[in-house]
């Protein structure tokens, strides 16, 4: 579709609030994650895909900038990633936390989200596509959240490292072909433990008590066993730190805000760009 047709998105924000609508009228009846309302938005409107469909909203909006002011403030220099004090996020990972923050919800657990965490318990490996559709039965926006700042940011900050996941070959079948990246099941409850600390309501007791029964009569356990186990003694009383830093983008002028959530946690954040859209940092502290 052309994009100057009538009702196309004006922007990629538009777009994404109308794949929002789409699930809600869908719901409860018809469950769809918020990658597969945007490939529906994208159909919708005539594109191939909702990658064709950002990409050529990105463009609209790139053309669509105002000349420059005759004395234009600095704009943020984008930097090869340097040694920082912190670790190293993606601006987009940054911004999906900072915003998440900001709009933190009790999220009760239903009877269809416990009945997911069952089945998914059982299984040995979890793709990392259900990390999105786990955390939207519990709410839409957490399991936005995921989508906006990528699962490959999501377990890069957590420390978990996913696998190739394939289909067990048969008796007559000589090859295989891997059809998602996957994490254990204590690496998928480290995950949502993880976003726990920062606050998020993800409920990962439903997955630490299954994975404390796997390791009851083990002598040795992994690094993401050990977190569950850790959780289940802590019960969220544990202290915690992290610095999140995007040492590729480099701000002159940044302001301070600071969060204070209901688990104890203190954020600080360092922000800068027009209407404060850009995070240079997040300090979480516990």
């Amino acid at each position: 579709m052309n994009a100057l047709n009538a009702g196309f998105p004006a922007s990629s924000d538009v777009a994404k609030a109308q794949a929002k609508r789409l699930r809600t009228a869908l719901a409860p009846s018809y469950i769809v994650s918020h990658s597969q309302s945007l490939e529906i938005i994208a159909k919708i409107h005539g594109e191939q895909s909702w990658g064709r469909m950002s990409h050529l909203l990105s463009s609209m909006a790139q053309n669509a900038q105002p000349a420059p002011a005759p004395a234009p403030s600095p704009a943020p220099v984008p930097a090869a990633p340097q040694a920082v004090s912190g670790d190293h996020v993606e601006q987009r990972a940054l911004q999906e936390i900072w915003k998440g923050l900001n709009n933190l919800k009790p999220r009760p657990v239903t009877a269809k989200a416990k009945a997911r965490a069952k089945i998914l318990s059982e299984r040995r490996l979890i793709s990392t596509q259900e990390f999105e559709t786990w955390l939207d039965k519990l709410s839409m926006d957490l399991g936005s959240m995921v989508f906006g700042m990528g699962v490959d940011n999501l377990l890069a900050m957590a420390k978990v490292t996913s696998v190739s996941h394939f289909h067990k070959p048969g008796p007559d079948e000589t090859q295989v072909a891997s059809f998602s990246r996957a994490v254990s099941l204590p690496g998928f409850a480290a995950v949502l433990i993880y976003l726990e600390k920062l606050g998020f309501d993800t409920h990962p007791e439903l997955f630490v008590k299954p994975v404390l029964q796997q390791i009851k009569n083990a002598e040795v356990i992994d690094e993401h066993e050990l977190a569950c186990l850790w959780y289940s003694k802590e019960k969220g009383s544990g202290g915690f730190h992290q610095k999140m830093v995007d040492a590729s983008l480099k701000l002159e002028n940044t302001v301070s805000r600071t969060l204070k959530l209901p688990n104890g946690l203190t954020v600080s954040a360092k922000l800068g760009g027009e209407l404060e859209h850009l995070v240079q940092e997040l300090t979480l502290l516990r």
